[in-house]
């Protein structure tokens, strides 16, 4: 197999080859604030070093000192690069995929990432065509389907799509995407034993919130489907997608969750790479700032968490990894390198006629979808490796050079650290007094 797959390895959600002897393009460095940082962007692996540990990291990274040498000097950093498995090669293994199972959808929802023209006007594909594509998909290594669509419980064979994928094709993770709106019980039933996670989306934390995506409120609906799939022995997600309108509203989606028994992920309302949305939903100017303010208090609890807790969250990423670690085949078998990107310019090729896209394909296309503009703000961004960039689908939607969301990220983080460097801060003082 050469010097290219060398070997296939595990480590936790990531792929990763045999060690070279020069890694320092693999590896990060950069600084945020007072915290010097070295991340891997293979396995998102990140270690806020000290100021005496920094010149043995990058000689680390250039291949000049063993990692047995460093743990002669600094153990806990040496632990730290095993467990990161810093100086292990990235292999181009896609870890997460969407299968859009159907064109149709009883609803029309603004923002919706799978709207097509022709929706609603052509047949579902076949189990066949859709076995295909699993075989395609689990060839590339997917730990995790998101199967979506269109509306996937309008298919009375969903069943024997979910069983396929994780029987006959071993995929480990199973998602399955709904409106909610489409409940039937037994059909629920049938799906349970298949499906890791339901995530259900909703547009109101309450039966009088207005429905600014879907135009008609259902929230009853929305939670008696949620009650009913917990019947049925799934796990369920909901999925609030906030816009200019509604973030407000996030301690009321977490308070519901709660009182659902259910956990709450948010996506944010974003223009796929065609620009295709309601831009009077759309944060700007202050909403960037206060979306990132409600997110961090959000993920804080309502009150300052140890910041270890924050820190967990963070990951070194060079990219957000369309058509590298995700993939998306759409309903008539077309593949595109994420769900937000379901445009001819970015087609590499159709699974349901044989005409796969091959891995270098699939990374040429990466290539192009990631190229960094050196004009753009990026290039002299402090957070710039642990928000990859932001969403290229987004960026490409909204023809800019960034993110429409960038502020908000970079306010985020910057609060993170915010508390990391208060932390330290109080670390100092401490070791000061005794």
């Amino acid at each position: 197999m050469g010097d290219t797959v060398e070997e296939r390895l595990s480590f936790g959600n990531f792929r990763f080859g045999r060690k070279r002897s020069n890694v320092e393009n693999e590896i990060r460095f950069f600084r945020v604030g007072r915290v010097p940082m070295m991340g891997n962007p293979a396995t998102g692996h990140l270690i806020g070093l000290s100021d005496d540990e920094v010149a043995v990291a990058r000689a680390f990274a250039a291949g000049e000192v063993p990692l047995d040498a460093v743990a002669g000097v600094h153990g806990a950093l040496a632990d730290q690069l095993r467990q990161g498995a810093y100086g292990a090669r990235r292999l181009p293994w896609v870890r997460s995929a969407y299968l859009h199972v159907t064109h149709r959808c009883n609803l029309c929802c603004e923002g919706c990432y799978s709207w097509e023209g022709h929706r609603n006007r052509l047949p579902d594909p076949t189990v066949g065509e859709l076995r295909r594509a699993l075989r395609f998909l689990s060839r590339q290594g997917i730990d995790e389907l998101n199967v979506s669509g269109g509306e996937p419980f309008l298919r009375d064979d969903l069943p024997a799509v979910l069983e396929a994928a994780a029987i006959e094709f071993g995929i480990p993770s199973i998602n399955v995407l709904t409106n909610g709106t489409v409940l039937d019980p037994v059909l629920l039933q049938a799906c349970a034993p298949f499906v890791s996670m339901l995530s259900v989306s909703f547009d109101g934390a309450s039966a009088d919130d207005a429905a600014w995506v879907r135009g008609e409120q259902r929230f009853d609906e929305l939670v008696a489907f949620a009650r009913a799939a917990q019947d049925a022995g799934m796990s369920v997600c909901i999925t609030p997608t906030l816009h200019r309108w509604n973030m407000e509203d996030v301690p009321r989606y977490i308070a519901l969750a709660d009182a659902l028994g259910v956990q709450v992920g948010f996506s944010l309302l974003s223009p796929t790479s065609t620009g295709e949305v309601r831009h009077d939903l759309l944060p700007r100017g202050d909403d960037l700032h206060r979306l990132a303010r409600l997110m961090l208090e959000a993920a804080e609890g309502g009150e300052e968490v140890a910041v270890e807790s924050l820190a967990c969250g963070l990951a070194c990423r060079d990219n957000c990894g369309a058509g590298i670690t995700s993939l998306s085949v759409a309903a008539d078998g077309s593949v595109y390198p994420c769900h937000m990107m379901h445009d001819a310019r970015f087609c590499m090729g159709n699974v349901f006629t044989g005409d796969s896209p091959t891995c270098e394909e699939r990374l040429a296309m990466a290539e192009r979808v990631h190229a960094w503009d050196a004009e753009s703000a990026c290039s002299a961004c402090d957070f710039r490796w642990l928000c990859g960039g932001g969403c290229r689908a987004r960026t490409l939607g909204a023809q800019t050079r960034e993110d429409p969301y960038c502020e908000t990220h970079r306010a985020f983080f910057s609060g993170v650290f915010d508390q990391i460097e208060r932390h330290l801060t109080k670390e100092d003082h401490h070791a000061v007094s005794h």
